[in-house]
């Protein structure tokens, strides 16, 4: 399922916190190292805690609990903080960039994943991307919770995502789909047991068979997706 299950090579998740947002840019991060050998990724953060707390909690841990993670590592191999090496001769890097890139020059990969980029200054995106400009066909995964309106999220859901939103039926409006009426969660389909209909205020569920994805930008450079608390079981 999306959005783990596409093939655009560029994606964003604008999220709330507690969505997993860190554990799918994980594991997306180790799954290169099983179907891809041989790639290299950049995984940059704000501060130097955030990417520490990240290889950590959510590298090697998801590590030590897969047995085909653990196959793939070796004690002859880099494993720290900064870096890690696999017998595929797949490499992860971990760095932070908060006021520059400057950690970053002289690396050169095939993915770029950046999470907590609403606390990225907007001028150290494009040396970011310096770092895939020599490889093709390479992905850029950038995440992040707003806070605000006015910050490096916003601005690539805005102007550069799909603004993909999970929409769900309240079947209370029609006897098909074509009359349902059809909910982009917000404030207004907060209750006080669960997620309601911003109609008619009955419930309403984020896992509803018929629920979906609907581009509302389609076409755009990054596949985006907002994941609120409310879709979260």
């Amino acid at each position: 399922l999306k959005p783990y299950d596409t093939a655009h090579r560029n994606i964003l998740l604008m999220t709330s916190r507690q969505t997993e947002k860190s554990t799918t840019v994980g594991n997306k991060l180790l799954a290169m190292g099983v179907y891809l050998p041989g790639r290299s990724s950049l995984f940059v953060t704000p501060s130097a805690m955030q990417t520490t707390v990240f290889s950590r909690t959510r590298l090697d841990e998801i590590i030590d609990v897969s047995p085909m993670m653990k196959a793939l590592t070796h004690r002859s191999l880099t494993m720290n903080i900064l870096e890690k090496r696999f017998v595929t001769d797949y490499k992860i890097y971990l760095r932070y960039a908060y006021l520059n890139a400057d950690r970053t020059r002289g690396v050169s990969v095939n993915n770029l994943f950046c999470d907590e980029i609403q606390d990225l200054i907007g001028d150290t995106m494009p040396v970011l991307e310096e770092t895939i400009s020599h490889h093709k066909g390479g992905m850029r995964v950038y995440s992040g919770t707003p806070k605000s309106f006015s910050n490096n999220i916003e601005s690539y859901w805005s102007k550069f995502s799909t603004q993909s939103e999970w929409v769900i039926p309240c079947e209370r409006h029609g006897a098909s789909p074509a009359g349902w009426h059809w909910n982009i969660l917000g404030p207004e389909n907060l209750g006080k047991t669960g997620p309601i209909c911003n109609k008619c205020g009955g419930p309403i569920s984020p896992e509803h068979p018929q629920a979906q994805w609907v581009e509302m930008n389609p076409g755009a450079e990054f596949e985006g997706y907002r994941i609120c608390r409310l879709m979260v079981p």
